[in-house]
């Protein structure tokens, strides 16, 4: 049996990928019907602890919910913060100037953030550096049809 509180958190991500959904589809505010699957692990992480770059396989949209993000370390700005790379790899090699688009993107969390984002999209989390632990819900959606 599913706690209700996760099948309530279940809920709002499962919405919030139909509405992403729907936006990348140039479908916003139209009635659209996602069909996948849904799964998520905890993470726990004290002082110290990192995520190194990654992506999730196999994932249509991924996503991370800030449960709770700890202490902040005021002498270390990005404790724990979540970074994501160009996905443009090579673009640095450009001798044009930096334009509006692309880079990397860096979030710093709050409690009850939710952050959703492509599955192929690689990401970091700087190390934590606060006191206490650093709570997170990342889970992966697989879409297998839109309507």
């Amino acid at each position: 049996m599913q706690h209700p509180i996760l099948k309530a958190l279940s809920q709002v991500i499962f919405q919030a990928v139909v509405d992403l959904s729907a936006v990348t589809l140039g479908r916003a505010g139209q009635p659209v019907s996602v069909e996948g699957a849904l799964d998520g692990w905890l993470n726990i992480n004290g002082p110290g602890d990192y995520n190194i770059v990654h992506s999730h396989p196999n994932a249509t949209w991924s996503g991370v919910y800030y449960i709770d993000v700890g202490s902040q370390d005021d002498r270390r700005p990005h404790s724990g913060d979540i970074e994501f790379t160009d996905p443009r790899g090579t673009v640095d090699h450009l001798e044009a100037p930096v334009v509006a688009h692309g880079g990397n993107r860096r979030i710093k969390p709050a409690d009850a953030m939710m952050i959703l984002f492509p599955g192929y999209l690689t990401h970091f989390v700087h190390p934590y550096t606060g006191v206490g632990e650093r709570i997170t819900l990342a889970f992966n959606v697989q879409i297998r049809s839109v309507k």
